[in-house]
């Protein structure tokens, strides 16, 4: 009986000895993740902001509003050229310009109606530009926590959770 039990005890001892050998042979520097920005945006480029309301609606009922900087002021060009809260637009430009890449929530286009967040799906669909030109879309959906919303980019496949809140991005000409 000893014998079995020294014979067993050098077994694991061999077996802990290749784990370790091989777990820190295996272990590179590259297997650590690099957060990036999610966009390739500085607030300062953003001149227009597009929010649509991706409520159960008709594409064509959707609710939406245009956001227009014109020289320093942020107006709302469909009401009357009204001003907006400045200190609520930089807010949410920053917000949008500062989020960082996290590990995928999802990776597949499958996932993109079960968060919300697709094409024909969304709770809110957020484009920013500079001048004419488009640069970046992206989709909000559900919420997977407080003050947290899933995103997607347009034309990308990865779903994100982001420390954003769908009520921050409103639809109405008054909450601006």
């Amino acid at each position: 009986m000893n014998q079995l039990i020294t014979k067993l005890s050098a077994l694991l001892i061999i077996q802990a000895i290749i784990f370790t050998a091989l777990y820190f042979y295996n272990k590179q520097d590259g297997d650590t993740f690099q957060s990036k920005p999610l966009f390739e945006v500085s607030s300062a480029d953003v001149t227009k902001i597009v929010i649509v309301d991706g409520s159960e609606q008709s594409e064509a009922a959707k609710n939406s509003i245009a956001l227009v900087k014109s020289g320093a002021q942020w107006r709302l060009p469909d009401h009357n050229n009204l001003p907006v809260n400045e200190q609520k637009i930089n807010t949410v430009i920053e917000q949008l310009t500062s989020l960082q890449s996290t590990w995928p929530t999802a990776t597949t286009s499958g996932s993109h109606s079960r968060f919300e967040v697709s094409s024909d799906k969304y709770q809110r669909k957020v484009t920013l530009f500079k001048g004419d030109k488009l640069l970046n879309e992206v989709y909000l959906g559900t919420a997977p926590g407080f003050r947290q919303v899933h995103l997607r980019k347009k034309d990308a496949d990865n779903v994100y959770s982001v420390k954003l809140n769908t009520f921050d991005f409103p639809v109405k000409a008054d909450d601006w």
